[in-house]
């Protein structure tokens, strides 16, 4: 399938993709470990798929991964956003970030 707007010199030349996949192959190869996702995101990605999903519940989905929880809270709090009040609630966050 032809990829409209791309011209020749936009699209990536087969050869370098290859280059970049044995890179990335080799960094994944010399990773000790990489993590893993919880099963809350897992259920978070199927409540959003949910025509009748509610902010409420995807607050209080992402409240039980403490780690997700403070990634979502950073996010919503960081510079990019420029709220005025630091952000407390999971809920909050939710809503400001269109969950």
């Amino acid at each position: 399938m032809a990829q409209v707007g791309k011209t020749g010199a936009d699209m990536p030349r087969e050869g370098s993709c290859n280059r970049v996949n044995s890179e990335l192959l080799k960094r994944l190869g010399e990773c000790q470990r990489l993590p893993t996702l919880s099963g809350v995101v897992f259920q978070l990605l199927e409540l959003c798929r949910q025509e009748e999903a509610c902010l409420r519940e995807a607050g209080d989905l992402i409240g039980r991964d403490p780690a997700l929880a403070a990634r979502v809270l950073q996010v919503v709090n960081s510079a990019f956003y420029g709220l005025r009040r630091e952000v407390k609630s999971l809920r909050q966050a939710c809503s400001m970030l269109g969950a």
